[in-house]
């Protein structure tokens, strides 16, 4: 009988539009060979479309062990990660 382990992964971002896709690309390729893995991204409160891209990826891609967490306003990497894991 062998154990079912999910390992849940936060990834704080932050203004990370220019970058975002290739994150997310890399990610989904990981997921196919490493079913036991879900990524919540936490969105620090980004100026910029991180956000959006990331909501627009998942809705695209819904099978995906990725999911989105924004918050309101920028906070520091240690508030995204501590809200991601309260999660």
């Amino acid at each position: 009988m062998g154990l079912d382990t999910t390992f849940e992964v936060v990834v704080p971002v932050y203004n990370e539009g220019d970058m975002i896709w290739r994150v997310l690309s890399e990610l989904t390729a990981f997921a196919a060979d490493n079913p036991g893995f879900r990524f919540l991204f936490v969105d620090d409160g980004s100026t910029d479309d991180t956000a959006d891209q990331i909501e627009n990826y998942c809705a695209d891609n819904s099978t995906l062990p990725i999911s989105l967490l924004r918050l309101e306003a920028n906070r520091g990497k240690g508030a995204a990660v501590h809200e991601g894991i309260a999660r």
